[in-house]
């Protein structure tokens, strides 16, 4: 394992979520998606020999991008977008697990740190995918709606743990 390698591609990784976050802003949001994306998929192509989890995780991350362009509504938009919560969480998964593997031998906190965001992650992937099946059963959809408040919170608070162990993984390397 090359760690300079390791820093510079979580690094982009980092980087590229903080400028996704601002996909919100009208038409410039749009630019901010697409630059935060790229600037991801770099940062994963640019480590996926260091680590075979790294390599699945590229892997992951083309199949939910190509996932992304057929979610939508209807009945097969519907079961794209449920396949793309599974192929979200099992890339963060890998990623979180092969950052624990490069990180771990030089700082085991961090090391252990990112198997907690890992299970954060999962726990919250696992909650929106059920809340989103739930979602389209009738009357029990009223209920899945104000449960997806409480998980929107935790996946919020997921996303900020993910961020910071990017940070401080590649800080560590």
């Amino acid at each position: 394992m090359d760690r300079r390698v390791v820093k510079e591609g979580l690094g982009l990784m980092f980087w590229g979520q903080i400028i996704a976050i601002f996909s919100f802003i009208p038409i410039a949001g749009i630019v901010a998606l697409i630059i935060g994306g790229v600037m991801q998929v770099l940062g994963i192509w640019k480590i996926k020999e260091q680590d075979q989890n790294y390599s699945m995780a590229f892997l992951l991350l083309i199949v939910g991008i190509l996932v992304g362009l057929f979610s939508g509504d209807g009945i097969f938009g519907t079961l794209m977008s449920w396949v793309g919560i599974v192929v979200s969480g099992a890339s963060t998964y890998v990623i979180c697990t092969g950052t624990a593997n490069c990180v771990g031998p030089v700082s085991p906190t961090e090391g252990e740190n990112c198997l907690s965001v890992r299970k954060w992650y999962m726990m919250c992937m696992v909650l929106s995918l059920v809340i989103s099946v739930l979602g389209v059963i009738p009357f029990i959809n009223i209920i899945a709606a104000l449960a997806s408040i409480v998980v929107l919170v935790l996946e919020i608070i997921a996303s900020i743990r993910y961020l910071i162990m990017l940070y401080r993984c590649k800080n560590v390397l």
